[in-house]
């Protein structure tokens, strides 16, 4: 029999005494359709999505319309989630994962060999501006590349303006709604063995040459002047890679189309000027396959050697521009002249700095497809790589003379005295200096010098320096190997010019191959490498080691490898920590996702995440928890750790994102999916032990002892005592010492990462040993039989009584009263609306008790 509670509740404002009389719900078929692809998508989602944001809202108000906009104030689903709120881009991690588990789940229960494939469809509030998600489209399948829902995307600017396309690229008609978002991305369902999208990289390379020219009147030493050139050019490249991760090759339909698509635009600001765009290009390449290599892992089963990789598996392409070549900035014009029309000098320089503040603006948007035929295989559309930069500011060295001996080039400070015109620089006087080889000044390692003079065969940096002094001297006579000489010009260049390369180096990567569709799944964050770095040296000497797009990037981190977070301070650099990445998933090949499957939740915990290397999370340890014993005490680590492995750095959808939110979200899809024919359950809140130990009769633990093999278990058995005094234990622990939610029976460490049947002495073993499904094997069973009995209180509202029941989404429930606890009379039936069912009670009969239930219908 399903168990019940009985709880009495004092209103003393309606003069009586009302009881609620809590009846345990039992497990129904779901009351919503979830039998073709779209309606189990639209649905399921649906009721995920309102119940978890209705919790998020609960936990956090903050936080959560922090991340939606100060107006999404309450739940949302899968008609009106919020993508652009009052002016700001608000589509978040969270819905992204939500949405990706539901496809995942789905998938589980397909035996289709391609991905499920979901398209969302927008609208546009007029009287807002703000757009929402309204639902999503089934893509069965496409024509080809010249299909409408393939047509290129469009900014989120467009819709917010409403200035949208309303024809495909093929001319067909579109709905206003009909389009696809940059950065807003579509719902593929994750399948194992499919070529996927890897990399993006955007190399932004800046290149400054500043040329010197001294005048003199005659040969008579005085009456100098300089003249000044400088020289500058913008150069942008792009890479893209898709690549098979798996040991075999693709072959599918046999008829296989990459396409990859950047569009970048750059814009150079100049405070003396308007702004100019360099321009706006598309970048586009086409690649045909009848089968896609595998990348042929040296040694399956374990930690791949990363080294070893095909690098046939890749399909890659780099675009490169040269937005602005090498050109001579004019200061009255704001011009550039190409080095090839002979610009002129900008003459007589000594008062001011002619170069102005430069701002450089690069926008990109990109797209890949990948097709099998007329099956989608996966599809991004990235809003970015961006960035803004400042050229002078990167430009500038610190102040000259310096105390580390070294000869800035680049110093803007005036020379000899501060803020005096009429003087150089002290870059420009340093220039001169070297170039004269006097005042002791240390030449810099970079640059390039003059081979103009070449006497006797001597054209030497010394040669240089000598012919260059002499031109200062009022002899203009110099020594050359024994050799007088004499000076005669009365215009002479600098014989050593400085260059500065400034590149700016974005790289999105992905960890996990199944986690690319959003650009926080693939950020990169490696010091030293990623961001702004200069180069004094010509040929300049980059610092970047993954701009080869044919090898495994340093940011894919299956079990056993470090990578990345081995170059991130103040995180959890354990390759084998099983609370953020599934133990023995060596690499894509070790998924062992269901397929095909009826709905049954002891396979829930194998479908994937949607977060880097993790399916479905129902251990106990929280990596946002995590703590890092360092300099004598205790530092937590655990969001850092978490926001550097996924790339979510906003600390509130980081957060959403955790592991542990799948606790809820377990016992939700259980309770919604299970179509058992209205089974009892056993409420989580149970305290009899006894009680507990007969649940776990008849469930299979799995051991990694020897021998092995899957242990049948039985209600007296000392390991499953020990597990029912852990969850005791934990309900103890839990706020009024109930679960809120059957889920959160999983924080248990018994039940899973502590398990009994467990050997956990051998410090290899949970590196080598134990997978995911061993951990896991118990709460994955138990999610079917445990259940929350409903909670019932008594509030007012307007001075009138309200009766509340919890309830469990998507199902249905006869609120029920009666007099003497054995006539009832349904009142109302209804579905939860956020968690919680209510109904206005009655005027009270003086005198008179009222007893009220909540029955779950079949």
């Amino acid at each position: 029999m399903a168990s019940s509670s009985k709880v009495l509740f004092s209103a003393v404002q309606l003069g009586l005494a009302v009881w609620l009389w809590l009846v345990s719900p039992a497990a129904a078929a779901p009351a919503f359709d979830t039998t073709t692809p779209a309606s189990f998508f639209t649905n399921v989602a649906n009721q995920v999505l309102r119940s978890q944001t209705a919790g998020w809202a609960a936990q956090n108000f903050a936080g959560y319309t922090n991340t939606y906009g100060v107006t999404t104030t309450g739940p949302f689903g899968i008609t009106n989630i919020p993508v652009w709120v009052n002016g700001s881009f608000v589509y978040s991690p969270a819905i992204q994962r939500l949405l990706q588990v539901t496809a995942n789940i789905y998938d589980a229960t397909s035996t289709n060999p391609y991905p499920s494939v979901f398209r969302p469809g927008f609208y546009r509030d007029p009287a807002t501006g703000n757009v929402f998600i309204n639902g999503y489209q089934l893509v069965p399948s496409v024509s080809g590349l010249g299909d409408p829902a393939l047509a290129s995307p469009v900014g989120i600017a467009a819709l917010v303006s409403g200035n949208l396309p309303v024809t495909a690229p093929n001319g067909q008609t579109l709905a206003l709604n009909n389009v696809n978002i940059y950065g807003v991305p579509w719902i593929i369902g994750a399948k194992k063995g499919l070529p996927s999208f890897n990399e993006l990289y955007m190399l932004n390379l800046v290149q400054v040459t500043r040329r010197l020219q001294v005048n003199r009147p005659g040969v008579v030493n005085g009456g100098y002047t300089t003249n000044e050139m400088f020289i500058m050019s913008i150069t942008n490249l792009v890479g893209m890679s898709c690549w098979n991760s798996y040991t075999s090759n693709y072959v599918g339909s046999g008829n296989l189309t990459v396409y990859m698509e950047d569009t970048m635009r750059m814009v150079l600001t100049n405070a003396a000027h308007p702004p100019a765009t360099l321009g706006e290009i598309v970048f586009t390449n086409i690649v045909s396959l009848s089968s896609w290599p595998g990348s042929d892992w040296s040694n399956s089963g374990i930690t791949p050697a990363l080294v070893s990789v095909n690098p046939a598996s890749f399909v890659s392409q780099v675009f490169t521009n040269a937005y602005l070549p090498a050109s001579a900035y004019q200061t009255l014009t704001g011009h550039f002249i190409d080095l090839t029309n002979n610009p002129p000098w900008e003459t007589n320089v000594v008062s001011n700095y002619p170069f102005p503040q430069f701002g450089l603006v690069t926008t990109n948007w990109a797209q890949v497809v990948i097709l099998d035929g007329s099956n989608v295989l996966d599809y991004v559309q990235l809003a970015g790589p961006n960035n803004a930069r400042n050229i002078t500011a990167e430009l500038a060295d610190p102040n000259s003379p310096g105390l580390t001996g070294t000869t800035y080039m680049w110093s803007t400070n005036a020379y000899g005295r501060a803020n005096t015109s009429g003087v150089p620089t002290f870059g420009e006087a340093n220039q001169i200096f070297v170039s004269r080889g006097i005042g002791g000044l240390a030449v810099p390692p970079g640059g390039t010098w003059s081979t103009a003079i070449s006497l006797g065969g001597d054209n030497s940096v010394s040669a240089q320096q000598a012919y260059f002094n002499a031109f200062w001297s009022p002899s203009g006579l110099y020594n050359l190997n024994g050799i007088i000489y004499t000076n005669t010009a009365t215009t002479v260049r600098a014989p050593f010019t400085p260059t500065r390369t400034m590149y700016d180096y974005t790289l999105w990567q992905a960890n996990d191959p199944l986690v690319h569709y959003l650009a926080c799944d693939l950020n990169y964050n490696y010091p030293g490498q990623i961001g702004l770095q200069q180069s004094d040296t010509v040929p300049p000497i980059l610092n970047v080691s993954s701009l080869n797009l044919n090898q495994v990037g340093n940011r894919y981190q299956p079990w056993g490898v470090t990578g990345q977070m081995a170059e991130v301070a103040g995180v959890d650099t354990n390759q084998y920590n099983p609370a953020y990445k599934d133990p023995l998933v060596w690499g894509s090949d070790d998924w062992n996702f269901p397929v095909g499957q009826t709905w049954n939740p002891n396979w829930l915990g194998q479908v994937h995440r949607g977060t880097p290397w993790q399916s479905i999370y129902l251990k106990s340890a929280n990596v946002l928890s995590e703590l890092l014993n360092e300099g004598g005490g205790y530092h937590y680590i655990g969001t850092n750790t978490w926001e550097n492995w996924t790339g979510v750095t906003n600390p509130e959808a980081a957060d959403e994102t955790s592991p542990i939110n799948d606790w809820r979200l377990a016992s939700l899809l259980a309770a919604l999916l299970n179509t058992n024919a209205s089974p009892a359950f056993f409420s989580v809140n149970n305290p009899d032990p006894n009680a507990w130990a007969a649940q776990f009769a008849g469930l299979t633990a799995l051991t990694n002892s020897l021998p092995y093999a899957n242990l049948l278990l039985s209600s007296n058995s000392p390991a499953v005592a020990a597990i029912v005094s852990g969850i005791q234990a934990t309900r103890a622990s839990q706020s009024g010492q109930v679960f809120q939610d059957a889920g959160d029976l999983l924080a248990t460490p018994q039940l899973s990462v502590q398990s009994p049947f467990l050997d956990l002495t051998d410090p290899y073993e949970p590196e080598q040993g134990i997978s995911d499904q061993a951990y896991e094997a118990l709460p994955s069973q138990l999610l079917a039989q445990l259940g929350l009995a409903s909670l019932g209180t008594v509030t007012t509202s307007a001075g009138r009584a309200v009766v509340q029941f919890t309830g469990t989404a998507g199902r249905l429930y006869a609120l029920q009263s009666s007099a003497d606890l054995i006539h009832w009379t349904t009142l109302s039936t209804n579905a939860p609306a956020n968690g919680l069912i209510s109904f206005p009670l009655p005027a009270p009969v003086p005198g008179v008790a009222q007893f009220y239930r909540s029955v779950l219908l079949p």
